[in-house]
């Protein structure tokens, strides 16, 4: 699925709209404001890249990767998925989150697209 430049919903977006089998991203801390979800992949458009301030991951199979580049490159930070256990979901990536060699530096509005890949723990 690509979704480019366009993050749907309310103005109100909260972490209950995020569905299982999607990861999920929000322009706003506590996962407020724009909203979008997917069940593939997502490319960021001009309007939305880099402003993502909270992420979820709700996969049923996969993790959830988020990386700062557009084509699905560059720097990233993945999330497990709730059957898995461990971290999966943020509420504030200013102060970092998730797992990955970056994952200790703030990610807000950082974001560029995100995709799914193999939990690697």
């Amino acid at each position: 699925m690509l979704l480019v430049g366009t993050v749907s919903g309310a103005a109100n977006a909260a972490l209950s709209q995020c569905s299982s089998g999607n990861l999920c991203l929000w322009l706003s801390n506590d996962y407020s404001g724009g909203f979008d979800q997917s069940t593939g992949y997502i490319i960021l458009g001009a309007v939305y890249n880099n402003q993502t301030d909270s992420v979820a991951s709700y996969g049923n199979v996969n993790c959830a990767q988020f990386f700062d580049r557009q084509d699905l490159t560059g720097e990233n930070i993945y999330f497990s998925r709730p059957g898995r256990g461990g971290t999966y979901r943020d509420p504030n990536l200013g102060n970092g989150g998730g797992y990955g060699s970056t994952a200790h530096l703030p990610w807000n509005h950082k974001i560029g697209s995100a995709n799914w890949r193999t939990c690697p723990f």
